[in-house]
């Protein structure tokens, strides 16, 4: 969730949302809820010039080129992040390690029990996000179409889905739309690049 800003070369991008229940015609606290917010999804494909990307992709390109990120998402990360259309603006920080910054990363993870077969999954889910910057769309007709099928196998992969399934939900909008009667109707549209 951290990446390079133009203020601070290690800017949290996420926040939190606190909400407290309390008694009523009180003040004393019944409980609450915490949730956690990506604030900018966006810079996964567009940060401003002298930004980076989050720094995970970074390091998972690094653990790759080192030989430390193992499976499917270590053949995915290319060993050169300026090589991929969104983290090749600016691919290194001073007085930052990606490798270990990487090695970090993972022994965070580890220290909270997240190790095996559950590590490999956040590490393919990152990998895919990462791939699916290189699918690439065309117009076609009033929708769209997409023209890099080797991305998209590959990002389909590492989501364990179908190529084909990856590919409508990438080209279809969904839009719920309240119905008579509070009955939603589902409503599908062709998504047209710009």
């Amino acid at each position: 969730g951290n990446a390079k800003t133009l203020r601070n070369d290690n800017s949290s991008r996420f926040g939190k949302f606190t909400r407290f229940d309390f008694e009523r015609n009180s003040s004393t606290i019944n409980g609450g809820h915490i949730e956690n917010l990506l604030l900018e999804k966006v810079r996964v494909v567009e940060q401003s010039k002298g930004e980076r990307n989050y720094h995970i992709f970074y390091q998972l390109c690094a653990a790759a080129k080192n030989g430390k990120l193992p499976g499917q998402a270590g053949k995915a990360f290319t060993p050169d992040a300026s090589t991929h259309i969104y983290s090749k603006t600016c691919t290194s920080v001073d007085d930052m390690d990606d490798s270990e910054e990487f090695d970090a990363t993972v022994a965070a993870l580890d220290a909270l029990g997240v190790k095996g077969a559950e590590l490999e999954a956040i590490f393919r889910a990152a990998a895919a996000v990462y791939v699916l910057g290189d699918v690439e769309f065309t117009a076609d007709g009033d929708g769209s179409k997409i023209t890099t099928q080797s991305s998209l196998d590959t990002a389909a992969s590492l989501l364990g889905v179908s190529s084909t399934k990856l590919a409508q939900a990438l080209c279809t909008r969904v839009r719920d739309v309240a119905g008579e009667g509070g009955v939603r109707d589902i409503v599908t549209t062709q998504n047209t690049p710009e």
